[in-house]
């Protein structure tokens, strides 16, 4: 017999989608399993859990007395039970039965499975579409019981082909996959001793026709070339969110500018940037220790313009944005910012923006 258990929606006043939600969950059903499993006269002659499924198996007579425990350990934790029918029952991705004293696993499917895997002509690397195949002969292969892999592999084919994969690439990647296996079940004694080889990935996102090409280079350095989703439907479903306005933003390295020449000012502020903005435009008020902007507003008679000013970078990391402020600096062609703003850049950066400049 198996054992569902249903929470309620909010168990234990966790919400649910919380990150702490599972890990609540799973001791809660460590605790359970130890008061519950202690506690009955008799002993399953076996239990396994996996997440919130239980299989089990009881004497018949005692499957009222084991669902009321477990029901009786919370009042907003209850159970559902399902007995096993002409003595087989599903469990994940199983079904099990009882032949002539022996459990028999086979590969199950769910009433709501769709048969849809990644299709052959969608834009994704060849081997996403070989690992693919790998996985379902894996799943058939350990799953179930030698008497069901002709059945299972005649399922695998015909589900393949309703994504679009032909039938030679099927075959002959069910074919490798197979050899595979064998191979390393007839090897396994063998080479226990020896040194595993742990292989080096290099990953990039996958453009078709193009990121292959690095196949060449990996080989080379001994690597295995792996690759990453370049587009997802977040780039292209943008979420309802009123746009902030730019001088609204926080953690930002900015440029004003001079109305009436090319002279330019370089800064961070972790507040938004129309605050510090604020802070420039009053600091001309200042009768004594003017800022260099106040100062070029007093010695030449010019204005900024405030309105205008750039974010040249956003950075939440101070330090990052205290390099980054630097690097910008150093890249005017007539800056005001003092020299003492820039003494703690690295000489190497100073260099390299030399020769880019």
């Amino acid at each position: 017999m198996g054992f569902n258990n249903k929470f309620y929606k909010q168990t234990f006043g966790s919400p649910m989608g919380s990150p702490l939600s599972p890990i609540i969950a799973d001791l809660t059903l460590q605790d359970l399993e130890i008061k519950i499993l202690s506690s009955l006269l008799f002993r399953p002659l076996f239990y396994y859990r996996y997440v919130d499924d239980i299989l089990c198996a009881v004497p018949e007579e005692s499957i009222e007395m084991l669902i009321n425990t477990f029901n009786s350990y919370h009042n907003r934790l209850q159970f559902t039970i399902e007995k096993s029918e002409q003595n087989k029952i599903n469990f994940l991705d199983t079904e099990i039965t009882i032949i002539n004293n022996n459990l028999i696993m086979d590969w199950y499917h769910k009433p709501t499975f769709s048969g849809r895997f990644l299709n052959f002509h969608s834009q994704h690397p060849l081997s996403h579409k070989i690992g693919v195949i790998y996985g379902l002969v894996d799943r058939y292969f350990f799953i179930s019981h030698p008497q069901f892999h002709t059945k299972n592999l005649i399922d695998i084919i015909n589900i393949l082909l309703k994504n679009s994969y032909p039938i030679n690439f099927i075959f002959h990647y069910i074919k490798k996959r197979l050899k595979s296996h064998i191979h390393k079940n007839s090897n396994n004694n063998k080479n226990d001793n020896e040194d595993k080889h742990e292989n080096t990935f290099f990953t990039i996102p996958y453009i078709k026709n193009l990121s292959e090409k690095f196949l060449p280079i990996t080989r080379k350095y001994n690597m295995k070339l792996s690759y990453k989703k370049f587009n997802s439907l977040n780039q292209f479903i943008q979420t309802q969110k009123d746009k902030i306005e730019e001088h609204s933003h926080n953690n930002v390295v900015y440029k004003i500018s001079c109305q009436n020449c090319n002279a330019t000012y370089v800064g961070q502020t972790k507040r938004q940037l129309k605050t510090r903005l604020h802070e420039h435009k009053n600091d001309i008020k200042k009768i004594s220790s003017p800022s260099v902007i106040s100062a070029h507003r007093i010695n030449f008679d010019h204005q900024f313009d405030w309105q205008s000013t750039k974010i040249l970078d956003k950075e939440s990391s101070y330090g990052k944005r205290l390099t980054s402020e630097m690097i910008f600096i150093k890249s005017q062609d007539n800056g005001l910012n003092k020299q003492s703003d820039t003494e703690s850049l690295p000489e190497s950066y100073i260099s390299l923006l030399e020769l880019l400049h």
